[in-house]
C-alpha cells in the first residue's frame, strides 16, 4: 500500500522536472530569438546575419567589392554568407541546450529535439 505513494511522490517530482525544463526551454528560445550571429563569404564581401532560430535578419553586400556584372558570383557569394551564419547560429544553440541540460542534471538527447 505504501509503495503506491512512493510511486505518486515520484510521479509528482517527475511533474516538477518537467515543468521546469519546460519552462527553460520557452526561456532559452526566447533568449535565441535575440541572439544575433554573423557569416561572411568571400573574405568579407558578403555578411549575412541570422538569429538564434536561424531566421535571416540581414545580408550586406560590400559594393566596393563585389562586381555587379558577376551575378553568379555574386549569388554564391550571398548563399555562402547564410550558410555560415546558420551553421554558427546552430553550434550556438547546440551549446546554449547542453549548458541547460547540464544545469537541469540530465542529458542533452532528454531535451526537445534531442540536444540538436
Amino acid at each position: 500500500m505504501f509503495e503506491t505513494f512512493k510511486d505518486i511522490g515520484k510521479l509528482a517530482h517527475l511533474a516538477t522536472r518537467a515543468q521546469q525544463m519546460q519552462q527553460q526551454m520557452k526561456q532559452l528560445q526566447e533568449q535565441l530569438a535575440s541572439e544575433r550571429v554573423t557569416g561572411d563569404a568571400g573574405a568579407g564581401r558578403v555578411t549575412a546575419t541570422v538569429n538564434g532560430r536561424l531566421e535571416l535578419i540581414s545580408i550586406h553586400i560590400d559594393p566596393t567589392r563585389v562586381d555587379a556584372t558577376n551575378i553568379a558570383l555574386l549569388e554564391n557569394l550571398v548563399t555562402n554568407a547564410v550558410c555560415t551564419a546558420q551553421y554558427q547560429a546552430t553550434n550556438m544553440m547546440r551549446e546554449k541546450m547542453e549548458k541547460m541540460a547540464a544545469d537541469l542534471g540530465i542529458t542533452p538527447d532528454m531535451l526537445p529535439g534531442g540536444g540538436m
